[in-house]
């Protein structure tokens, strides 16, 4: 699941609804709070959705990475994404946080899987420095999922290096994400390596209903967003 909570400046508290609902085993969280004691709200966050964060600290902000308590994680990690710094005071941070976790049911070696949470600038150009920057970063892994707010739609260059050299596809659906109260936009997007499939929805993984549209018309500026993924059959 990936989710941008614009800093929690809107019904974090919808938010964490929303998360609950959906129970998640890997959450990506793109721009997390920038003010004073940033991981505080975060961690509300965790707990409220029956989550918990295994860095446990922003070091920086932007980005986190959020997982189910009975999910085994075995490496953590966070980069900055470099931005000029007038635009950095204006747009935010922009990072990627990953992961490396068991695929749920598989705790052993050969079924690990790295999760990063990303989010890439609104300047075309920067967005595909940053994408490069991600696939030299993050660390090289049995499987891989890259997931957050690409900050551009399919038609978009980074889209597309995310989606068709090879590394990752898009696994998620095109569904609008922005902005939450009538999207039209698809921003946000859920790509993983080919050993990933997404499997069909099980009853209740989408949830659709009037009360659960209001909480995320409420939650963010950003829907989230979430697909089941397992491993492909030989």
């Amino acid at each position: 699941m990936t989710y941008n909570v614009r800093a929690y400046r809107d019904d974090w508290r919808a938010a964490a609804e929303v998360i609950a609902r959906v129970e998640p085993d890997v959450l990506c969280l793109q721009e997390v709070s920038r003010r004073l004691w940033p991981g505080a709200r975060t961690r509300e966050l965790a707990e409220r959705a029956g989550l918990t964060w295994p860095e446990g600290r922003t070091r920086g902000g932007g980005t986190a990475v959020l997982t189910a308590p009975d999910l085994p994680v075995y490496a953590v990690g966070y980069a900055r994404l470099p931005v000029p710094w007038l635009r950095g005071l204006r747009e935010g941070v922009r990072s990627y946080s990953w992961v490396e976790v068991a695929l749920p049911g598989q705790a052993s070696t050969a079924r690990r899987v790295t999760v990063a949470s990303v989010h890439l600038s609104l300047d075309a150009d920067e967005r595909l420095r940053h994408v490069e920057l991600i696939r030299t970063g993050v660390p090289s892994a049995d499987q891989l999922v890259i997931a957050g707010d690409i900050n551009e739609d399919d038609a978009g260059a980074a889209w597309r290096v995310l989606g068709e050299r090879g590394w990752t596809r898009l696994v998620s659906p095109l569904r609008p994400t922005f902005p939450a109260g009538e999207p039209v936009r698809c921003l946000d997007a859920v790509f993983a390596s080919p050993g990933l499939v997404p499997v069909p929805a099980a009853v209740g993984r989408e949830p659709r209903d009037r009360e659960l549209e209001g909480l995320m018309s409420r939650a963010s500026d950003h829907r989230p967003l979430w697909v089941d993924l397992s491993r492909a059959t030989p």
